[in-house]
């Protein structure tokens, strides 16, 4: 798993996520609802991760300061 190393880092983690979660919303339209919940379900273990990076980035954070 990749480290987040700053803030900077945890901002362009958080707009990634959102980044998918709009694709899978702009599919949902343009696609319909199973083409976006078989899209949703292909990244739903990258963003996981990504929500992982987060929440250690914040517990880390929390833990020094």
């Amino acid at each position: 798993m990749f480290k987040l190393e700053n803030d900077a880092e945890r901002q362009r983690t958080i707009k990634r996520i959102e980044e998918v979660k709009a694709r899978i919303d702009k599919m949902r339209v343009t696609h319909g609802p199973e083409a976006s919940k078989l899209y949703a379900k292909a990244n739903r273990h990258h963003v996981a991760e990504l929500e992982e990076q987060i929440r250690v980035y914040d517990e880390e954070r929390k833990e020094s300061g």
